[in-house]
């Protein structure tokens, strides 16, 4: 099976600061790259409650192509779900090695932060890279099965590695 960066590995990569300037060049053939961050403050959210954690559902926009290094500061930990089923548990140590694919799925990508009821914190940030790839990439990639580190991507679905 194929990997997903032996389709991106001889395309050329250009950084740029914001999403709106990505789509500007989002057409022509390079992989479009830019770093998303939200700093969030906990009292704007509507926060859920269980037995030991509060948690808020951060859901990935549809309008990116692939995220990767996934940082996140000032929680217990993170989950990543598919279409509300658990698929990964994101490590505070380990973010590099999560990939997600989003313009290869006809699923919803979540990303569940947990807090401690007891300590919750009054701000928290999300980091992530975001990438936009030219359509004629991603109608090559998305006719044949390919994976990540974590994911297998296989006519629109998703399985957990």
């Amino acid at each position: 099976m194929m990997h997903i960066n032996d389709f991106i590995e001889n395309r050329n990569l250009i950084k740029v600061n914001n999403y709106t300037e990505a789509c500007s060049l989002k057409n022509n053939q390079n992989i479009i790259m830019f770093t998303q961050e939200f700093i969030l403050d906990s009292n704007d959210l509507i926060l859920t409650k269980n037995n030991y954690y509060y948690y808020y559902d951060y859901f990935i926009p549809e309008t990116i192509d692939k995220i990767d290094s996934i940082q996140i500061k000032n929680i217990n930990y993170a989950e990543i779900l598919i279409n509300d089923s658990f698929s990964n548990q994101i490590d505070n140590n380990d973010f590099d090695n999560l990939e997600i694919i989003l313009f290869a799925t006809h699923n919803l990508i979540t990303i569940r932060l947990f807090f401690e009821i007891t300590n919750l914190p009054t701000i928290f940030s999300i980091k992530y890279n975001s990438y936009l790839f030219p359509n004629e990439l991603k109608r090559q990639i998305k006719m044949i099965p390919f994976q990540t580190d974590t994911h297998i991507y296989n006519d629109g679905k998703i399985e957990v590695l």
